[in-house]
């Protein structure tokens, strides 16, 4: 497949169109980015992030806060979310908490994980899909050679990756895409290291030799364009001031490169595609051309002095592995297909994710009808069923306005299965509802349909509970449907979450309940939390899960208003919630960010407000 392009080299001939889309959706590579620091001793240990932007100079600026005091992190990034990895949280106390910020919005980090054990003194190496944890540990402690790995868009558990060469704490990465190096370092004889480590990023198994640092030393830092890793400054048997150099992609030793001002120890370096930016002691941050050797420059100063810190970027070299034209446009769409407002209609409607704005009309469906429930590939929206309590799956592409097409029949005729999008890349799943025969009665099958080839629904399994206007979500492994109602009336109202494995077939088990009972509310997700918002009552109340876990929903905020019957989009970063009633017909559309916690804010407003709108998201957590 052809990327386009790599962050450090754009350099081609462009259609117009595409150009600008990239550009509008922000996706043009270019040499600039977010770098943060994070933890440290200040010199007791600290929480603060603070960051800088990587492409100009200046002072740091506060972020926000881990979500405790540590230091001698590893710490790792997509082009999206930072990660803190382990640490010592009190020492010798050594933490196996994941902490995630999103580069974009500053604010807190959340706690979105554990590494497989607890690490102190590691470090971390990434790419946009994964995190590795390399080594650990002092002479206090005691010494790992484990390699943890962690998927940067579901988070959870760390799983087991391989072993280094040795068993050492203390030491520093660099990576490519694909080639992670870890370098320097202490062992158990407590004698610092030269070893630099190789690991293929994309496989699991144990390190192997790449060669050597010029000399022996622990506290060093790495960071790295595509092609070239530079570690800077370290101790040893004497705090060092010197950079040395390696090509990522050819094993050998490390070569001279220049010299940091002053001698560094305990140093913290990140970097994107163009320069290296290293906190050398005290407050002082510096940098340097990584294409060219040379001697560092100053660059700014962090909040406060802090040493042993960690700093990571959404450009560091790791990043720049280029995207392909299809992501692009990922995430962008929600398609909501017609509410009840006083009668049926067959309009759908399109809401672009990523800017606060009205929706637009995109096309017709087949039938005038409501209470349709969604599904979606990266491409295509799926609506089946609807008022009616027909069987009709119908189907229409994203990225071309006009009407949709037939694509198949559900196993029998349902509505009111929840109007929001579950499943994954390749299949969408729909859980409950009213079907028409026998009467009108509740049901807690679940099935699935295939995106790649048109054809009918086919049974899946069932739900615990046979109910009906539940809230589906999914991250990309599991789907979990939440909350519903049992029968006509609010006595049978469900406070219920149930999951699935996505990619498998078989019946639903116990997640947990929601904070309290709910029908008629829509959810949605990224790849690591699944949302629910309103209820019957016209509830304001906003719910959130960790999808990967198990257990019972937490508050999250409230609503512009309380309402019922809507619908919602979802990308990676926000939560659309669309129409609904309050009780009379709403046009409103609210959004939440997905990995924080509290109230919407005002997106925009419905082309067409009402009940139970079906939803269907091009990015969605199933399809992170």
């Amino acid at each position: 497949m052809t990327f386009f392009p790599r962050k450090d080299d754009h350099s081609a001939v462009w259609k117009l169109g595409e150009l600008a889309q990239y550009q509008i959706n922000g996706l043009w590579p270019q040499a600039s980015g977010r770098a943060v620091s994070m933890g440290g001793k200040s010199p007791s240990e600290t929480n603060v992030i603070s960051f800088v932007e990587t492409a100009s100079t200046g002072n740091a600026t506060d972020f926000g806060d881990l979500s405790s005091s540590k230091y001698n992190m590893g710490s790792a990034s997509s082009g999206v979310r930072g990660l803190s990895l382990g640490g010592y949280d009190g020492y010798p106390s050594q933490s196996s908490v994941i902490d995630v910020l999103h580069f974009a919005t500053t604010g807190n980090a959340a706690t979105m994980g554990n590494l497989s054990a607890g690490r102190g003194s590691t470090t971390g190496a990434s790419n946009e899909n994964i995190s590795l944890s390399l080594g650990s540990g002092d002479n206090s402690v005691g010494y790992s050679n484990v390699i943890d790995r962690t998927n940067n868009a579901s988070i959870g558990t760390a799983t087991d990756f391989g072993d280094l060469t040795q068993s050492r704490g203390q030491g520093a990465s660099v990576n490519n895409a694909n080639i992670a190096l870890a370098a320097g370092g202490i062992i158990a004889t407590n004698n610092d290291q030269n070893t630099i480590d190789k690991v293929i990023m994309g496989t699991t198994g144990n390190a192997v030799d790449f060669g050597d640092l010029i000399h022996e030393c622990t506290y060093t830092s790495g960071c790295s364009n595509s092609t070239r890793g530079v570690f800077a400054g370290g101790g040893g048997t004497s705090n060092r001031k010197n950079i040395q150099f390696v090509t990522i992609n050819t094993e050998g030793n490390a070569i001279d490169f220049g010299d940091l001002s002053a001698t560094s120890n305990r140093n913290a370096a990140t970097s994107n595609s163009k320069r290296g930016i290293v906190s050398i002691g005290g407050n002082t941050i510096e940098f340097f051309e990584i294409a060219s050797a040379g001697n560092s420059t100053d660059f700014g100063d962090l909040t406060q002095a802090t040493a042993n810190a960690r700093m990571t970027s959404d450009s560091h070299g790791g990043l720049d592995q280029g995207f392909t034209r299809e992501e692009a446009n990922f995430g962008i769409h929600a398609l909501f297909s017609s509410a009840y407002a006083g009668g049926s209609s067959n309009d759908a409607h399109h809401l672009n994710m990523r800017t606060n704005g009205n929706s637009v009309f995109f096309g017709d469906l087949a039938t005038a009808n409501y209470s349709h429930s969604g599904a979606a590939s990266r491409h295509e929206a799926y609506f089946s069923g609807g008022s009616s309590a027909v069987n009709v799956i119908q189907r229409t592409r994203f990225a071309t306005t006009g009407k949709f097409i037939d694509f198949g029949d559900l196993t029998q005729g349902k509505r009111n299965m929840g109007g929001t999008t579950a499943g994954n890349k390749t299949r969408g799943l729909y859980g409950g509802g009213y079907i028409k025969v026998p009467g009108n009665a509740v049901t807690n099958v679940i099935e699935h349909i295939t995106f790649a080839s048109t054809g009918d629904g086919t049974d899946f399994g069932d739900l615990t509970d046979a109910r009906r206007v539940v809230a589906s979500a999914s991250s990309p492994t599991r789907t979990v449907f939440q909350g519903g109602v049992g029968s006509t009336g609010t006595s049978n109202i469900r406070d219920i979450i149930d999951y699935v494995t996505t990619a498998s077939t078989g019946d639903a088990q116990d997640f947990g309940d929601l904070v309290s009972a709910k029908r008629d509310h829509s959810g949605g997700s990224s790849a690591v939390r699944a949302l629910s918002a309103g209820s019957t009552g016209n509830s304001n109340a906003i719910d959130f899960i960790t999808i990967a876990s198990t257990g019972n929903s937490s508050d999250f905020g409230d609503l512009t208003t309380g309402r019922s019957s809507t619908g919602a989009g979802s990308n990676s970063v926000t939560l659309a919630v669309y129409g609904g009633t309050s009780p009379g017909v709403d046009v409103t559309i609210d959004k939440v960010t997905i990995s924080t916690t509290g109230n919407a804010s005002d997106f925009g407003d419905a082309a067409r407000g009402g009940e139970k709108p079906g939803a269907a998201s091009s990015g969605h957590g199933g399809l992170n």
